[in-house]
Parts: C-alpha cells; structure tokens; sequence
C-alpha cells in the first residue's frame, strides 16, 4: 500500500508472533511513518494481569526493523512489559536509526539498566 501512513494495532493482543510479522512488514515499507503497538502483548504478557510467558523475541524483531527502516517518525511501545532486554535492543536499534522522532516506552518494565542502555542510545542519535 503506498499511501498508508499510520497504523494502530493498539491492544489487539498480536504476540511475539505478531510482532515478527508486523517487523517483517516494517523492514520492507517505505511509507509508514507512525505505528502504534501498545498494550499489544508484544513479548507474551498480558497488560492487565502479567499473565503468559515472557519472550524477547517480538521486540528484538521490531528493532532488527528499526535499523533498516528509517522513515518510521513514531513509535508506541507502551504497556508491552518489553523489560530491560526489550529496551536495549530498541536501544541498539536507536543508535542507527536517525528517522524515529517519538518513541513510547511507558509502562513498560524498562528498569534502571533498560533507560541507561536507552539514555546511552541518544547520545548516539542524531
């Protein structure tokens, strides 16, 4: 589709599994520009409750995304408990990717060593 720009798959509940088609998608578009993933399960957890099993899997596969794609601008992450691991490869990803403006990582578990490895990211980003 050339002419869609955003995308909301707000908690549509799409899994680890979800998360890899929709990284697949992003490594080949070059149109969309704001993609929202909150509260969508992304590494197995529910977001109310914390029920299920904990997989890094869909979140590394939408950073591996983020490092080829660069005309994505916004990206919500919330709510997905992506927890430390999730946010330093969302980091890594940071750190080549100059075209992500806004970045939502709100209750998302990140923890002390998750928002070092994302801080250490921006002074990479420019």
């Amino acid at each position: 589709n050339a002419g869609l720009t955003a995308l909301n798959l707000s908690r549509d509940a799409i899994g680890p599994s979800g998360a890899a088609a929709t990284a697949d998608a992003l490594k080949a578009n070059r149109v969309l520009t704001e993609l929202d993933l909150c509260y969508s399960m992304l590494c197995g957890i529910q977001p109310v409750g914390g029920r299920g099993t904990y997989t890094a899997a869909g979140i590394e596969a939408i950073a591996e995304a983020l490092k080829v794609n660069h005309v994505l601008t916004t990206l919500k992450l919330g709510g997905n408990n992506i927890r430390s691991s999730g946010a330093s490869a969302i980091a890594e990803a940071l750190k080549v990717n100059a075209g992500l403006t806004a970045l939502n990582l709100s209750r998302d578990a990140i923890g002390p060593s998750g928002a070092a490895a994302t801080a250490d990211a921006l002074k990479a980003n420019r």
